[in-house]
């Protein structure tokens, strides 16, 4: 379980975390209306063959397949860097002050998740970009269905403190139990 100390600190960097993926999803939702203001204003002529549509339709679930594999790449490096010594990704001063336990601790296991959240959260909104900008010159609704799809899931990632917590204690456990084994490799 966590200390005090460390609850505030995982309740910090859950807060930062809900900015940049609220962040993400407004420049969606932004563009998305200045889009939809423009389509009303200027219809666009259906295209004998909408070919950005199509493509758009094809990168949504290919990015959503990506979003939700590829994140687990970057944490199982992480975890594989921990259990060598070096973590890749930290959490940390440069030249400053010494950081607090808790931070020193867990800021390891933290930088994985919010990485991978990130790279999520990112795939996510650029699909979504992409099927926008598509119904922008082409006008196809389906290209709007894939974008709320998109962002329902960009949204759905929306990190909870408990569900940073559970995360990071299922990782340190996770590195605890190899460490235990005596493994290197955190596949």
């Amino acid at each position: 379980m966590f200390t005090e100390e460390e609850r505030a600190f995982l309740a910090r960097a859950t807060r930062t975390m809900q900015i940049i993926v609220g962040s993400l999803a407004t420049g969606v939702v932004m563009f998305g209306a200045v889009t939809l203001v423009l389509a009303t204003q200027q219809p666009k002529p259906v295209p004998d063959t909408p070919l950005l549509t199509y493509m758009s339709i094809v990168a949504a679930p290919v990015a959503i397949l990506i979003a939700f594999m590829f994140p687990s790449v970057l944490v199982r490096s992480q975890r594989r860097a921990i259990l060598a010594g070096k973590p890749t990704l930290n959490v940390g001063s440069i030249g400053g002050e010494p950081l607090p336990e808790a931070e020193q601790n867990l800021g390891p296991y933290l930088a994985g998740y919010q990485t991978a959240l990130i790279v999520r959260s990112a795939i996510l909104e650029g699909a979504a970009f992409f099927c926008l900008i598509a119904f922008m010159l082409e006008g196809q609704t389906v290209s709007l269905v894939a974008v709320g799809v998109l962002l329902l899931l960009l949204l759905s990632g929306v990190p909870t403190r408990s569900r940073v917590e559970e995360a990071i204690e299922r990782e340190r456990r996770a590195v605890n139990e190899l460490r235990e084994m005596g493994a290197i490799d955190a596949r």
